[in-house]
């Protein structure tokens, strides 16, 4: 199903692209739709399961979600999780209330960047046990067929968890290191 309304995604806007090229006609304006006020938005995010369930991060620490494609959103509690320039997405699990993501937490000084976890759909969220980023996280990634395996990297380093992130093994090292996807097959890990 996942792979399916992907295709039907992308074949969509291929078509939508083609159809606004095709007619050459430029918009008279544009009207801005949802939510929106200044700074810039990060790791748009659509549900696998539904999607009419959408997720964004503002740079000025809101973490947003709509429920009904885009109509209207509202904030995650900012007590337990915020959004940032973050190059990471919400990430969904193989169980739809099972999600992942970097908890942004800016404190003036070095702020700080921890992966994070809800097991109710993002009603609420809490800190991994093992964060092994020291709050300084760049990229978290979760396998979508599973709930247990997640993958977090910081400027570093990349760690892995079997364990919906109770503990993590550094799998590598690298001075400059970023990952710019990650593809989870059965027990590898492509990155």
């Amino acid at each position: 199903m996942k792979t399916r309304f992907k295709s039907a995604c992308v074949a969509e806007a291929a078509l939508l692209i083609f159809c606004l090229a095709a007619s050459g006609e430029q918009p008279g304006r544009w009207i801005s739709r949802g939510l929106g006020g200044g700074g810039a938005f990060y790791g748009p995010s659509i549900s696998p399961y539904d999607p009419a369930e959408l997720y964004a991060q503002t740079d000025m620490s809101g973490f947003f979600r709509s429920r009904d494609g885009g109509r209207s959103w509202k904030t995650l509690d900012f007590r337990q999780i915020g959004g940032g320039n973050l190059n990471s997405s919400l990430q969904f699990t193989s169980v739809p209330a099972t999600l992942y993501a970097l908890n942004y937490r800016p404190d003036g000084v070095g702020d700080s960047v921890a992966p994070t976890r809800s097991t109710d759909g993002g009603l609420t969220w809490s800190a991994l046990a093992g964060d092994p980023c020291n709050a300084d996280g760049l990229s978290c990634h979760a396998d979508p067929d599973a709930t247990n395996r997640l993958l977090v990297s910081t400027e570093t380093e990349i760690w892995v968890s079997t364990n919906s992130g109770a503990t993590f093994s550094l799998k590598y090292t690298d001075p400059a290191c970023h990952v710019a996807g990650v593809h989870w097959e059965g027990s590898r890990i492509l990155v």
